[in-house]
């Protein structure tokens, strides 16, 4: 179970009912609704051939967590839809990543983006842009220095460090 939207979910109810009201939408599903799953290359592949990635943790109400898979979206070059209970919108704009409260929302969001390829490559693009901004290598490997040093200044990142 995850919970999405305040509400646990299987994985595979809730991606039922999202595809039931985007007609028409293709979905690579790795593991899910019957669909294999997706290793190496494979994944790779789907990655980077996929327009849009959803990203849906376990839990979407820890502030700012997520697994690699956001990385991963948005390094591949795909439109991001997230969860706004992640607090991911006090970091990306609307113009960035695509921010769902409701699986009503999240629908219509998709509906939104495959209806209009130019809107979601420039927020895909956009949001690429931003990510490798916040968190490239050079960026975080400072913040870990500056932490194991002990020389940390929060105010040189725009992220919580939650580093006292």
């Amino acid at each position: 179970l995850r919970n999405v939207c305040g509400q646990d979910w299987d994985m595979e109810r809730l991606l039922q009912l999202v595809l039931n009201d985007v007609p028409g939408l293709r979905a690579r599903l790795g593991g899910l609704l019957g669909h294999e799953y997706l290793r190496g290359a494979a994944f790779q592949q789907a990655l980077e051939s996929s327009a849009i990635g959803l990203n849906i943790s376990r839990r979407g109400d820890y502030f700012l967590y997520s697994s690699d898979r956001l990385a991963q979206t948005v390094g591949n070059g795909q439109a991001v839809m997230i969860e706004r209970a992640t607090g991911y919108d006090t970091l990306f704009r609307s113009e960035q990543m695509s921010f769902f409260s409701s699986l009503e929302e999240l629908a219509q969001n998709l509906r939104d983006l495959v209806a209009d390829p130019a809107r979601r490559q420039a927020m895909a693009a956009s949001g690429r842009e931003r990510y490798v901004a916040l968190f490239n290598e050079r960026v975080v490997a400072r913040y870990v220095l500056e932490v194991a040093l002990g020389c940390h200044d929060p105010a040189r990142y725009e992220w919580p460090t939650l580093v006292a």
